[in-house]
C-alpha cells in the first residue's frame, strides 16, 4: 500500500469519519483511565496514543522499554513525549553485545521458521511491560496496538474488545485498535506532532505507512527489501549488521 502526501493527511483529518474515530479513541481512554500508564516506543502509533491520552488525562505517565539496537534520530520525539509527562525508562533486556551473541545461537528473525520465531519472541519479551505496570500500582496500560498489524491482534480485539481485563486484574486499553496507518498519520500531521525521521525515508517501495520503528537487528523484512532500505538510509547500522552476520550480505 502506498502512502498519501502530508497534505492529503491534513484533508483526511477533516472528514467526519476520521473525527468519529478520534472521538471514539478519546472515549475509550476516558472510560479506562483508572491510574493509567501509556506504553511508548517513540514510533508513530505511540506518539498518537500519548497525545490522545494527554487530551483526556492531562499530564500522563509513560513507560518506554528501551532497545540496545534501535535506529538513531529519535531525540525530537523523545523531547515531545517528555513535554506530556514523565517517561519511566525500562532498560534493555540485554546489551548490544549480549543480543548479538544470543542471535548467533538462535538465528536472525528471517532465518527461523515461523512457529520457532513466534516461540522465541514470546519467551524473549514475556510480559515485561505488563509486569512492571502491575508492580508500580498502575491499573491500566494504554497501548498503541492496531488490529491491522497482525491477525493475532485482530482476533484479540474481536474476541475481547479494545479494552479488556487480563487475568492479573490489570486492564489493557487500545484506543486506536481499529485505526489504519493512514488514520495515525492524519492525526499526527493535523496536530503538529513530531515523528521519528525514519518515516521520511520513503524509498524502494517503503512508505511511511509501511515503515516501522524497529531495531536494525529485526531482519523480518529482509525478503521484502528491508536490507536495501537499511543500507541506503542507515549505512552505519547496515555495515555493523553485515559485519556481525555476513550471511545477510548474501541476500544483496
Amino acid at each position: 500500500m502506498g502512502g498519501a502526501s502530508l497534505a492529503a493527511y491534513s484533508v483526511r483529518a477533516k472528514t467526519q469519519a476520521f473525527q468519529r474515530r478520534v472521538d471514539a479513541a478519546l472515549r475509550a481512554i476516558e472510560a479506562a483511565e483508572r491510574r493509567a500508564v501509556v506504553s511508548v516506543s517513540f514510533g508513530k502509533d505511540s506518539c498518537a496514543v500519548a497525545h490522545l491520552s494527554a487530551r483526556v488525562l492531562g499530564r500522563i505517565d509513560m513507560m518506554h522499554m528501551a532497545c540496545a539496537h534501535e535506529l538513531p534520530g529519535g531525540e525530537r520525539v523523545r523531547e515531545f513525549m517528555s513535554s506530556l509527562g514523565p517517561i519511566h525508562e525500562l532498560p534493555p533486556l540485554n546489551t548490544l553485545q549480549e543480543s548479538l551473541e544470543w542471535l548467533r545461537v538462535v538465528g536472525l528473525p528471517h532465518e527461523r521458521e515461523r512457529s520457532a520465531h513466534q516461540r522465541i519472541v514470546k519467551s524473549r519479551k514475556k510480559d515485561r511491560g505488563h509486569d512492571w505496570a502491575v508492580e508500580q500500582g498502575y491499573a491500566t496500560t494504554i497501548l498503541g496496538m492496531r488490529a491491522d498489524e497482525s491477525s493475532g491482534r485482530r482476533w484479540c480485539f474481536r474476541k475481547r474488545g479494545t479494552t479488556y481485563q487480563r487475568p492479573s486484574g490489570h486492564w489493557s486499553c487500545n484506543p486506536i485498535a481499529w485505526w489504519s496507518s493512514a488514520d495515525v498519520w492524519s492525526y499526527l500531521v493535523s496536530n503538529g506532532i513530531p515523528w521519528h525521521p525514519l518515516y521520511d525515508c520513503e524509498s524502494l517501495g517503503f512508505t511511511r505507512e509501511i515503515l516501522r520503528n524497529g531495531g536494525w537487528l529485526y531482519t523480518d523484512g529482509l525478503a521484502r527489501g528491508w536490507g536495501a532500505w537499511l543500507r541506503k538510509h542507515y549505512p552505519e547500522q547496515w555495515r555493523r549488521l553485515v559485519a556481525e552476520f555476513p550471511q545477510v550480505a548474501a541476500e544483496y
